[in-house]
């Protein structure tokens, strides 16, 4: 497993693929390597803030992509991305890069979808 990123004015792209290269994609339903929520993942609760605007259903943004990173030295850290390829998420650097001294590895990663395709508990080992 490996976790390429390129970072550029502010905005990182990570693609992720597993070993045998195959693509990683919300809607994949074979080949895939996936884990159990960490318990982070698992307990937090979403709480509505729509102001003069309608709840969305969890199908309606099938690109939005829920980051997390976990590492024994930097805690948790969330944060969002766009899939804009099937193995491609964009997130802003700062998600993925702390300074040169401190990084995330591809391990601290994971990284989850909130459409109900193929189930809302699946997150993709980054």
């Amino acid at each position: 497993m490996r976790l390429l990123t390129h970072t550029t004015t502010g905005l990182a792209l990570a693609a992720v693929a597993a070993a045998t290269m195959s693509p990683v994609s919300p809607l994949a339903t074979k080949d895939r390597r996936v884990l159990p929520k960490r318990e982070t993942a698992q307990t937090a609760q979403t709480t509505p803030r729509i102001v003069g605007g309608t709840v969305a259903s969890p199908d309606d943004f099938k690109y939005i992509a829920y980051i997390e990173a976990q590492s024994f030295i930097f805690g948790v850290a969330v944060c969002t991305g766009s899939l804009i390829a099937p193995n491609v998420v964009m997130t802003a650097a700062h998600c993925t890069y702390i300074n040169s001294f401190m990084q995330f590895t591809a391990d601290d990663f994971q990284i989850g979808f909130t459409h109900t395709t193929p189930d809302q508990t699946t997150l993709y080992k980054g």
